[in-house]
C-alpha cells in the first residue's frame, strides 16, 4: 500500500517520514495557508524523489515559479483544475500528477485517466482532520489508482482494509492526524500510520 505523509514543513520531519517508509512526501505550496512551505525549509532539502507539491487553483506560471524553489517529483492539484490544465502541467513541468477529488466529484475520475498518476479522494478543503463518508467508495473503482485521505491515522487504515474496496485502491494520505501541532509531525503517530499501511 502506498502511504503519503502530507503537510510537511521541516526538513527533519520530512527526513523522518522518508526513513520511516513514506512513499510520498507532501508539501503545501498554497500561500496563506498554515503549512505553506518556507524558503528556509526548501533550502534544506536535497532529494526531490517522492516529494509532492500541493497546489490549489494556481495558474501554470505560479506552479512553475513555486517549483523553481524546489522541483518536486509530483504536482498535486487540489482545486477546481480541469483535465486540460492537468495535461498542461504535465507537459510544461515534467512532473507526475495527483488529482484530488471530493466524494461529490468521484464521477470525474474518468476524465483524468492517462493524465493523473493517482486520484486522491479527500474531504473538501483537505488537511481538516475530518473524514468523509467512506461508504461512498464502495462502488468507486476508477481505472486510475486512487488514494484515500481525510482524518486518517493508523486506526483509520485498519477500518479501510476491512471494507473490501476496489482493486484500484492503491493507498492512503494523512496530514493533521499525524501532527502534535499544525505543521509539526508527531513522529510516533507517523511511524504507527506507516507501519499499519505496510502491514
Amino acid at each position: 500500500m502506498i502511504a503519503k505523509v502530507c503537510g510537511l514543513t521541516s526538513a527533519g520531519d520530512l527526513h523522518h517520514a522518508r526513513q520511516a517508509g513514506a512513499d510520498l512526501l507532501g508539501m503545501i505550496f498554497v500561500p496563506g495557508t498554515p503549512r505553506y512551505v518556507t524558503d528556509a525549509f526548501l533550502a534544506d532539502l536535497q532529494d526531490p524523489s517522492r516529494t509532492v507539491a500541493v497546489f490549489r487553483n494556481a495558474d501554470i506560471k505560479q506552479i512553475e515559479a513555486e517549483r523553481a524553489r524546489f522541483a518536486t517529483e509530483y504536482v498535486q492539484l487540489h482545486g477546481a483544475e480541469s483535465p486540460e490544465f492537468g495535461e498542461q502541467v504535465r507537459a510544461q513541468t515534467g512532473a507526475k500528477l495527483i488529482r484530488v477529488l471530493s466524494p461529490a466529484d468521484l464521477g470525474e475520475a474518468g476524465d483524468w485517466v492517462g493524465i493523473a498518476d493517482y486520484v486522491l479522494v479527500d474531504t473538501p478543503g483537505g488537511g481538516t482532520g475530518h473524514r468523509f463518508d467512506w461508504s461512498s467508495l464502495k462502488w468507486f473503482g476508477p481505472d486510475t489508482p486512487f488514494l484515500i485521505a481525510g482524518g486518517l491515522d493508523a486506526a483509520g487504515i485498519v477500518e479501510l482494509k476491512s471494507m473490501n474496496l476496489a482493486k484500484s485502491w492503491a493507498g492512503v494520505d494523512a496530514c493533521s492526524r499525524l501532527e502534535s501541532a499544525i505543521g509539526r509531525k508527531d513522529r510516533g503517530a507517523v511511524e504507527s500510520y506507516l507501519a499499519e499501511a505496510k502491514r
